[in-house]
């Protein structure tokens, strides 16, 4: 079986006034892959986005065990909480690598539970 490459790309509406909020399922992350799954391709251009990880999973990126994917932030306002079990606010999920996180633009506020607040958290 070969794997599934996801794709979401976020946009604000006019004036930025987009909202997004998203909890991740048992282990899986708020936006992005569930348990073992990579984040995939995930663009937030603008609007608000928040988003909490689940036990394991990454507010943005990888589910337990999962790399964050690429992640790319351009604008907008972005609020991204860590699953309680090391889990990065934007990157990889419990024992998953960070992924590729590229942030051009807007707010961030990453917030990692026990590890890291961008990247991977073993």
């Amino acid at each position: 079986m070969s794997p599934v490459i996801t794709s979401l790309t976020v946009y604000g509406q006019k004036d930025g006034t987009g909202l997004l909020n998203s909890t991740g399922g048992y282990n899986g992350a708020g936006i992005g892959g569930n348990s073992r799954d990579s984040g995939g391709n995930i663009t937030i251009i603008g609007g608000e986005v928040t988003v909490s990880g689940s036990s394991g999973g990454a507010g943005i990126g990888g589910g337990v065990d999962g790399r964050g994917g690429k992640i790319v932030i351009e604008g907008g306002t972005v609020n991204a909480t860590g699953g309680r079990y090391n889990a990065a606010g934007i990157g990889g999920g419990w024992l998953g690598n960070g992924g590729r996180i590229s942030i051009n633009g807007g707010t961030v506020n990453a917030t990692g539970a026990r590890g890291a607040n961008l990247g991977a958290c073993r």
